[in-house]
């Protein structure tokens, strides 16, 4: 009686043993008895055979198995799953619970229980179906849906019945309405693509992916159609799937892209025109400039008035200022045309630094600040590389912490960071007590004409090139360049530069012993505390003893 229940039913009872050896397990199965009715059992390929299911009936087979492994190794008294089962009339999905009980090392008696949840599932997957179609239609009401059914093997060939339902962007392709038995959609004629969209669709199936993506044209009447396609795929069968695809046009969307790609084109190759032109014309448009900066100096040698000398002096002065100008507008546009050319020649790098310094001490005079400069004694000097690159950068950063700087110091400070056999990466500072940047403008401030704000033009002058060079610059000498500052404290402007080191014996810091200046008793006395600090280093580097104070 109890037999005949169960093959009446639609539920499969088994049992069995199982024993680990090594990280396999050896599984035997069991089930009742003369069932010959009873579906799930007719979907057990190997329940003669001491097993259930055969590895292709079974896509999640390996699931399966690591759910039940881990079970054993966790010593879980059962589990439960859910998996499919392809049989001859389709997929069904099978709900599994399992009581399992130790037999002795390494083994286990199992007892379960399978009932077909297919019908369950197909509503599941209905309703998520159906809710997926919704919500493609609720994206885009001018769209083109069809449905297909396919069959075969998608590795070879494969049998597509399509059905295409009326909509606005169809008439819009072909002029009229799809027929309501319609089993085709494009030809190969109207798709250049054809091919790739077709190995798209069988690749998805292959790959068991629940959907796809994908973009082609149709040239239909004369006119050509951008459109994207998005399909899902449901398996139904072994060797059985339904498609559902939603298409969207997308021909203006790319009509717009080609139009905006060739409107950037043209505006980068006016850039580049104008910048080659601007760069070609450095040598044109600097040599007047020269001119009237050298005729002003020679005028200001001669016997004037004063009132003609401040004429003098104004005239120099402005041509001074324009020059800078030109050549960080000139110095700019090289960079954009590509055309920035680096010397590499031998130079004292102690000298390039003290060369830039010399050039502002007289505007630090005038402005009652502290220039100063900290040069270590173990820096190396002899560099090979574009010294006039380099003490563009220091004059740049000099000079902008002069401009900013009402009142205080400017110290410049220069590092060894690292060194080889071959090169040096030498660091450089430039510290102000000037009015500071505040943080939102840090991070924009190395672009191309930024300034601090909109007054800093019109207060200080300056075109908002100056950092974007220095970028630029120890960018192309491998290096970095930041900054460090709070507003109302002062700036630190920092970079690094890789420079090569010249061949040869390095040369020799200079001597003083013969000075009998070793152990010497010396005292500084100045009322800048950086100025002390670095005599003292400076005092300390050549061996004497020193002492220093504020004032007098």
């Amino acid at each position: 009686l109890i037999l005949d229940t169960i093959d009446r039913s639609n539920i499969l009872l088994w049992w069995a043993r199982v024993s680990r050896r090594g990280s396999e397990y050896d599984w035997k199965i069991s089930t009742p008895p003369r069932i010959h009715d009873n579906p799930i059992y007719r979907l057990a390929a190997l329940v003669d055979q001491g097993g259930l299911w055969k590895d292709e009936q079974a896509p999640d087979n390996e699931r399966t198995k690591r759910v039940s492994a881990e079970a054993f190794t966790s010593g879980a008294g059962g589990y439960q799953q859910e998996f499919r089962i392809i049989g001859s009339d389709g997929v069904h999905w099978l709900a599994e619970e399992v009581l399992i009980r130790p037999a002795g090392p390494n083994e286990w008696n199992l007892a379960g229980v399978v009932v077909d949840v297919t019908k369950r599932r197909e509503a599941e997957e209905s309703r998520r179906t159906t809710e997926r179609q919704l919500e493609h239609l609720i994206k885009g009401a001018d769209c083109l849906l069809w449905q297909a059914y396919v069959t075969g093997d998608p590795a070879k060939e494969v049998d597509w019945q399509m059905y295409v339902l009326p909509s606005v962007l169809y008439r819009t392709i072909f002029g009229v309405d799809s027929a309501p038995n319609q089993g085709t959609l494009w030809t190969r004629e109207m798709v250049p693509e054809w091919d790739q969209i077709n190995r798209a669709s069988r690749q998805a199936i292959i790959e068991g992916r629940q959907e796809y993506d994908q973009e082609f044209h149709v040239v239909s009447r004369g006119q050509t159609f951008y459109l994207h396609e998005n399909t899902s795929i449901t398996r139904i069968a072994p060797d059985r799937w339904s498609l559902v695809g939603v298409i969207v046009d997308i021909t203006r969307l790319k009509e717009t892209e080609k139009e905006l790609a060739r409107a950037r084109d043209a505006a980068l190759e006016s850039s580049r025109i104008k910048s080659e032109f601007l760069a070609n014309m450095s040598h044109e448009i600097r040599t007047p400039m020269n001119g009237v900066i050298g005729m002003t100096g020679l005028l200001l040698d001669t016997d004037l008035s004063p009132v003609q000398r401040e004429y003098a002096d104004t005239i120099r002065n402005s041509a001074d200022s324009l020059l800078t100008i030109i050549n960080d507008i000139l110095d700019f546009s090289k960079i954009e045309a590509g055309k920035l050319t680096f010397e590499i020649l031998d130079f004292d790098l102690v000298e390039a630094v003290e060369g830039a310094l010399d050039m502002f001490a007289e505007r630090a005079r005038q402005k009652g600040i502290e220039l100063a400069c900290e040069i270590p004694a173990n820096l190396p000097r002899r560099l090979r590389g574009d010294s006039g690159r380099l003490r563009q950068v220091i004059t740049n950063l000099i000079g902008n912490a002069i401009k900013f700087t009402e009142k205080g110091e400017v110290v410049v400070r220069v590092s060894k960071d690292e060194e080889t056999d071959t090169d040096a990466v030498i660091g450089f500072s430039v510290k102000d007590t000037g009015v500071g940047i505040p943080p939102e403008i840090q991070e924009r401030l190395f672009q191309s004409f930024t300034q601090a704000d909109a007054s800093t033009t019109r207060k200080f002058g300056g075109t908002g090139l100056g950092l974007a060079i220095s970028k630029q610059l120890v960018e192309k000498m491998g290096g970095k360049i930041g900054v460090r500052s709070e507003p109302g404290v002062g700036a630190t402007f920092w970079f690094t530069a890789r420079l090569e080191k010249q061949p040869g014996p390095a040369e020799p810091a200079p001597s003083i012993y013969f000075r009998d200046l070793f152990d010497l008793r010396v005292l500084v006395v100045d009322d800048n505390a950086t100025n002390r600090q670095i005599l003292r280093h400076q005092l300390f580097a050549w061996k004497m003893q020193k002492g220093s104070a504020g004032t007098g």
